[in-house]
Formats: C-alpha cells, structure tokens, sequence
C-alpha cells in the first residue's frame, strides 16, 4: 500500500515524455510567478502595517515589526526573485528554492499579521517548499520535479481531508447548516467591501441567500469534496 501510494505520487519511474516533461516545468514555472505576485503584492502593503496582531509561524519566534514603516519588504522581495529566477532558468542551484520559501513565509507572516489569514497563497508555500527539498535531496531535474510535484499534491490532500475533518470535530454534522454559509458569505462581503470599496454577490450567492435548503447542498457537497482529497493521491 506504501510502495503504491510512493509511486503513484512521485512516478520517478514514469516515461520521460515531452508531456511529462512540459507538466513538470509548467509546475514549477507558475510556483514561481506567483511566488512573485504574491511577495511583490504583499511587499508594498506591508510598510503601511505598523503593529503585530496576529502573529504566525517564524512570527512566534522572531520580531517581524522590522519589516514595518520601512522598505525591508522591497529588499526581501528582490531577494525572492532572485532566488526563485535563477534556479528556474539555469536549472541550476535547486536548493536556493529552500531560502526563497523562508523569505516568502517571513513575506507572508509580515502581510498577514493583522489578524485575517487566507488560505490562497499556502499551496503556493508548499511547492516552493517542495521544489527546494526537491533541489537538496536530487541532482537531477528528472527526479527532482515529479518529487516537488507528489511532494505537493499529498500535502494538498491531505490539508483538504483534515480541514473537513476539522470541521466535523468542531461542529458535527451541523457544519453543513446553510446558516453558516450565509454567516460566512455576510463576513467576507464586508471584507471585500472595506478592501474594494464594493461588493455584489453573484447569482450563485443570491441563490443561496434565498433558499436555506440550497445553502446547506452547498456546505454538503463542499464538505464531501474536502473529506474526499485524499484521493488525489491515487490515479
């Protein structure tokens, strides 16, 4: 059971096909631009930040008010790209992807310190992360890339089983309740509205808002996607 689900996650011996190939670099080519849309994104609001509220990760252990009211965040972020670039064209040096994942996550916990704390840039962390173990552990791209890949779809798998596992623990099955989709829908339409300056909801949400029964066939079929991610380990 181990050795199937090893290999169906790294396939190292997989047919080196051009499509292969091409899905492996595609991989780590867009790991890296949006490694670099969300460092220089975030490098430009973080001087406006002036205290910790909310402090994550490394930001336990260390002062991360330094990156505030000055332009530390511009030098990390040019420090990321360079990190992130050079091993993506040259092919060479992998292993600097592992300083470019703790400059990023240090972007990161500086950004998000305040107290609001999305979840769209953490598979970005983890194949920057996995691209990095996979330039310490591997010489060769051909090995190196499909770990870097297995190496994030199993931590995707399984942050999506055991959020919805979670979820169970802390609610029940009443997790499901379109009460709560419509809370939550509420909650995040003043954080857009207050980010944006304006908001409307889609017709997908105004659906919901008029039938608690849809809502909660919502919840559910959301519920049963996440249990379920541990699949993606499987072909």
């Amino acid at each position: 059971m181990i050795n199937k689900l090893f290999a169906n996650l790294f396939e190292f011996k997989a047919p080196e096909s051009f499509g292969t190939k091409f899905q492996l670099r595609a991989f780590e080519f867009f790991s890296v631009i949006y490694t670099l849309i969300y460092t220089w994104e975030w490098a430009f609001y973080i001087p406006r930040l002036s205290d910790v509220v909310l402090p994550l990760g490394l930001a336990n252990y260390l002062d991360i008010s330094i990156f505030f009211s000055n332009s530390v965040s511009i030098y990390n972020a040019i420090l990321i790209s360079l990190l992130t670039v050079i091993p993506l064209l040259t092919k060479k040096v992998r292993w600097v992807y592992i300083i470019a994942f703790l400059l990023f996550h240090l972007q990161y916990v500086a950004r998000f310190s305040q107290g609001e704390i999305p979840h769209s840039a953490n598979l970005v962390g983890f194949s920057l992360l996995g691209l990095g173990l996979s330039g310490l552990f591997f010489s060769e791209m051909k090995r190196a890339l499909p770990f870097a890949f297995g190496f994030v779809i199993f931590w995707a798998g399984l942050g999506y089983t055991s959020a919805a596992i979670s979820k169970l623990i802390a609610t029940g099955i009443f997790w499901v309740d379109g009460n709560h989709l419509w809370l939550w829908m509420g909650e995040k339409s003043i954080d857009i509205l207050s980010l944006n300056g304006e908001f409307q909801y889609n017709w997908l949400q105004n659906l919901a808002f008029g039938s608690r029964f849809l809502a909660t066939l919502i919840l559910v079929f959301g519920l049963s996607a996440e249990i379920l991610g541990f699949t993606m380990w499987f072909q």
